[in-house]
């Protein structure tokens, strides 16, 4: 299968500086490619463990992100050779890594998809969003309450005359 040909590898990575007294210092730390941290937290370790002083930080993550970039690239194009290799010479079934890439891809798209059904509920509540933070909410609101005070004056009024005409 694809993945049994994953791997990782180790390297030395060097880091040169000065101190305060202008000595030279040097750092060699071993670095596994791919890292499973990104290349600034792994520097901010390397910060820490080491005792870098904090003048040589921007310098250490410049250099160990160049580093890293480079090494990674080998990595990548030697695991391609060697799967490329492995598919040439039959070990790894064309029609098997297919499979395995249209499984992975349907199932990170159905994680991902949006879901198909809309309900009432969603178009409401889609609507009564889209409404309350719209600028126009202010004159909905003067228009609501006009026609408000409209009605209860209407309401009032007919009140009163059925009241009149009940009294003659």
């Amino acid at each position: 299968m694809f993945y049994d040909t994953y791997n990782c590898t180790n390297s030395e990575f060097q880091f040169t500086f000065n101190d305060i007294l202008g000595r030279k210092c040097e750092l060699t730390a071993p670095l596994t490619i791919p890292l499973q941290t990104n290349v600034t937290e792994f520097a901010y370790r390397l910060v820490k463990d080491f005792d870098i002083p904090c003048y040589a930080e921007n310098v250490l993550i410049k250099s160990l992100e160049l580093f890293y970039a480079e090494k990674l690239d080998e990595w990548h194009k030697t695991n391609a050779r060697e799967i490329v290799e492995s598919i040439r010479s039959g070990k790894i079934s064309v029609d098997e890594l297919a499979n395995n890439w249209t499984q992975s891809f349907v199932e990170e798209h159905v994680e991902f998809a949006k879901a198909e059904t809309i309900t009432n509920e969603d178009v409401f509540s889609e609507m009564y969003h889209t409404l309350i933070h719209s600028p126009s909410l202010t004159t909905l609101l003067a228009q609501e309450n006009f026609f408000a005070v409209s009605m209860e004056c209407l309401v009032r009024s007919k009140d009163t005359e059925l009241s009149e005409l009940q009294a003659k």
